[in-house]
């Protein structure tokens, strides 16, 4: 009897360790999920200023082109 006394007293704190895991491994999820929306946010904000550049760059080298034709 005194077994299944301990073995109640023991099975408590292992639900509220796993549920603070879960707790635990949600927060983390929800982490990673911010930097990876912060990460894409990135992406596209690089591509945006790379197509930008291309695009001064195209305007540049075609104005530098029409100047050495006159």
């Amino acid at each position: 009897m005194t077994d299944q006394g301990t073995q109640s007293q023991a099975t408590t704190p292992v639900w509220a360790s796993q549920i603070a895991l879960g707790l635990f491994l949600a927060g983390v999820g929800v982490l990673l999920l911010a930097l990876g929306v912060l990460a894409s946010a990135l992406v596209a904000v690089g591509a945006v200023l790379a197509g930008l550049g291309g695009a001064i760059a195209l305007f540049g080298g075609a104005s530098y082109f029409r100047k050495l034709g006159r």
